[in-house]
């Protein structure tokens, strides 16, 4: 799945305050590597400077949050039909 990146600032800005991102960076080489926080696996490596690595990291978190909603919808359509079927 594809992502375009449309307000890159507030996004980054949000990557960049640690709060609400369940990764964290380290320069490896010449890369700049993506790791999860919880249980250190790689995710990933982008070459170049801080600007690729805070867009590689938003758009990590954006399909990160567009699974979550897909997930959460999925769930509530399949509760529904549950309920209907019951009736």
């Amino acid at each position: 799945m594809t992502h375009q990146v449309q307000d890159t600032k507030l996004v980054t800005g949000l990557v960049e305050s640690g709060k609400i991102m369940p990764y964290t960076a380290r320069k490896v080489g010449d890369q700049y590597c993506v790791y999860k926080k919880d249980g250190g696996d790689k995710v990933g490596c982008t070459d170049g400077n801080k600007e690729a690595l805070r867009k590689y990291m938003a758009a990590l978190h954006l399909n990160a949050r567009e699974e979550s909603i897909v997930n959460e919808i999925k769930k509530l359509v399949r509760e529904e039909i549950t309920n209907i079927l019951k009736k």
